[in-house]
């Protein structure tokens, strides 16, 4: 594997070069970083490989005034070192290609008016799997001991312009800078702006500041920017999803082509759970479909869920509150209404001798009458042949027909989703009232 080959060069340094020339030594590591680059996550061993392959350059040929410079490169690396006069440090140098590196003129002082010169490292890699750009690495060391220089905290920053462009703009929202910390890249402390110069400044131009001196890079930076597939699609976010939803599309940017991860995460407990399956619909990685086959909270609702969505790099982004997910409606009472055909009330959750006509009327209180679904109300087997949704926890029912008092439980349909079995009752009137016999049904 990659760590492996890695090793292998650090052996070529050690043990070859006591029988072999340190220019055929250079040569032979340069050719062999550059053959095992694709598979590197990590840009820290490389860059520590490059450190000793211009150690060995150095011993070569002593560096100063007379010999300021030396540049090892090949197809994909490039390395250099520049000595440089304390005093003149600042302004702005060219590596490969457009990658650019601008120093500002109070280095100097960071770097101690007892050296007369010092030596200004400079790597630039090929994008590692996750980056945007290349991997430029940029340091001081000292003459005589090659120890680096630790720049941190400068009042003035480094700025670092690469040769990737934006795009997606504005840059800024996409893209972030980022340098390695022991094999994460992290964005503290460095951020994205135009280049020094250039008014107006490329809108595609991608230019890092910076107020420490390590290897950085600009990461695409993973955004949700909406949801789509419930009953209803309000922009970032989709409201109403029934209980077996079956799959949500997440656009945006950055979730790239294969593998990742998308999870929904309650956004009241934080309990998360991912999708069952993942699938990349659009070649530039801008949206990703979670097919599930139920709502992860079951019949409980309203509840809001996050939408996570993780690439394979592991980058991620979470839109807060993206998904609503209805639950099943419940039903916790029933009202008689006002009226010449109006039902008696013994109790809240029971009404008796309701007529039975079309003037039969009531209202029946409860949770999740979403208007945007279609909405049926049961007496028993038989639904109500006119509802009136009131609000999301009130409808109306009208012109039920019915005879006997045999109690019949109440079900909400919501969107095809039942409510719950409680004791919520109506009963018509008997027919036989007030005359002799008894009532037996139908």
């Amino acid at each position: 594997d990659a760590s492996a080959r890695l090793e292998v060069g650090w052996l070529l340094l050690n043990r070859t070069a006591p029988f072999m020339s340190q220019e055929g030594v250079v040569t032979l590591l340069l050719d062999t970083l550059d053959s095992v680059l694709a598979p590197v996550n990590s840009a820290g061993p490389v860059l520590e490989l490059l450190d000793a392959l211009l150690a060995v350059a150095i011993d070569l040929q002593p560096m100063g005034p007379t010999f300021p410079t030396v540049v090892l490169q090949s197809t994909r690396l490039y390395t250099s070192v520049r000595w440089l006069n304390v005093s003149a440090v600042g302004g702005t140098l060219t590596l490969r290609n457009r990658t650019t590196i601008h120093l500002p003129n109070t280095l100097a002082e960071r770097l101690g008016s007892n050296r007369s010169g010092v030596l200004l490292v400079t790597h630039v890699l090929p994008g590692i799997p996750g980056l945007h750009t290349e991997v430029v690495s940029v340091a001081f060391h000292d003459v005589a001991t090659y120890a680096e220089i630790p720049v941190a905290d400068l009042e003035d920053p480094v700025a670092v312009s690469f040769t990737s462009d934006a795009e997606r703009q504005p840059a800024s929202d996409w893209y972030r800078c980022v340098y390695e910390d022991q094999g994460v890249w992290r964005p503290d402390g460095t951020w994205l702006a135009p280049p020094l110069g250039l008014q107006p400044a490329p809108l595609e131009a991608l230019t890092c500041y910076t107020a420490h001196l390590t290897a950085f890079a600009v990461e695409p930076v993973v955004r949700i920017a909406a949801v789509t597939g419930c009953a209803v699609d309000v922009a970032p976010a989709s409201l109403h999803c029934a209980t077996t939803f079956g799959a949500l599309t997440v656009t945006g940017a950055h979730f790239g082509t294969e593998g990742g991860r998308v999870a929904l995460v309650s956004s009241s407990t934080g309990e998360e759970w991912s999708c069952s399956e993942v699938v990349h619909v659009d070649s530039d990685g801008s949206a990703v479909v979670c097919k599930a086959l139920a709502s992860p909270f079951g019949l409980a609702g309203p509840q809001w869920a996050d939408v996570r969505v993780t690439n394979q790099h592991g980058r991620a982004s979470t839109l807060e509150r993206g998904v609503l997910f209805q639950g099943s409606p419940t039903i916790s009472g029933v009202h008689a209404l006002p009226g010449p055909a109006a039902c008696a009330q013994p109790r809240p959750t029971a009404l008796v001798d309701c007529p039975g006509t079309a003037d039969t009327a009531f209202g029946v209180s409860g949770t999740g009458f979403f208007p945007t679904f279609t909405v049926a109300l049961l007496a028993g087997p038989d639904p109500c042949p006119r509802v009136r949704v009131v609000n999301n926890t009130y409808l109306e029912c009208r012109g039920l027909s019915g005879v006997g008092p045999e109690p019949r439980r109440l079900t909400a349909l919501v969107g095809g989703q039942a409510s719950p079995v409680t004791a919520i009752t109506i009963a018509f009137r008997d027919p036989c009232q007030g005359q002799p016999g008894a009532w037996a049904g139908p």
